[in-house]
């Protein structure tokens, strides 16, 4: 009988229902000579929102193109999750910013470069029902040249969405990106190229998480410096049910 009414207790305690992340809008801005690439972003009103920022800084000089300071969204500042740096003559360099509860509208976002680089891009992609803590687990960065932009091994659970940010040299051909054709398929978000010849592309990816690890696994239209970073990000926790543990 003890049993039994534990086991009732236990059913009827209130447990957490995992939502879906949900995309919400992407935009993109670019800039040259050392000025900032940025504008606005109309957000939707989505509840635990996020906004990432994938930054491509290319600079000719071959020295590392620092920021004088982080990107800012709404006039706040963004958290870097990662930075990749690729160099074969130029500096190509990949950033992954992020920002939690951005505000649903029109919200500004602003980058501050270091005034030696040359072009400089950059996409903004919102999301809504994000984990407002503890929200990423272990990122990974890779970069090299070559027509395969593929960030393996990437830290995640089967409720997680995983993200790529990745950044390519352009020379004065146009770059373009698609999906590796090995399944499970990422979905592209961003695919923007700097309209300056002798440049750079951005292109954003996401992928359902999987058990343990997930790869996202880009294909280039020819072989370019590239530097990639890629992060899952859990779930909200957004509501409270009553019965057995469940995650829909």
């Amino acid at each position: 009988m003890k049993k039994l009414a534990l086991l009732c207790l236990i059913l009827a305690l209130p447990t957490l229902s995992y939502g879906a992340i949900t995309y919400d809008t992407a935009q993109t801005w670019e800039a040259e000579a050392g000025a900032g690439a940025g504008g606005n972003i109309t957000i939707g009103s989505g509840s635990n929102r996020i906004v990432f920022i994938c930054r491509s800084i290319r600079d000719s000089s071959g020295a590392v193109a620092a920021d004088t300071s982080a990107p800012t969204v709404g006039g706040s500042p963004a958290t870097q999750i990662g930075t990749g740096i690729t160099n074969s003559g130029n500096v190509m360099r990949a950033e992954l910013w992020y920002y939690l509860s951005p505000p649903s509208g029109s919200v500004a976002i602003a980058t501050t470069p270091a005034a030696s680089t040359d072009r400089n891009l950059t996409a903004a992609i919102a999301y809504s029902g994000v984990a407002q803590t503890s929200t990423f687990n272990t990122p990974n960065t890779q970069q090299t040249v070559g027509t395969d932009m593929d960030t393996d091994s990437i830290a995640s659970a089967l409720t997680d969405l995983v993200v790529q940010c990745g950044v390519q040299r352009r020379g004065t051909a146009a770059i373009t990106a698609s999906p590796d054709g090995t399944s499970p398929i990422s979905t592209e978000r961003v695919d923007v190229a700097h309209t300056q010849t002798t440049s750079s592309s951005v292109t954003f990816y996401e992928e359902a998480g999987a058990a343990t690890s997930t790869d996202i696994r880009v294909d280039l239209s020819e072989s370019v410096q590239w530097a990639a970073i890629g992060v899952a990000m859990r779930a909200a926790a957004d509501a409270a049910t009553f019965g057995p543990l469940r995650r829909r």
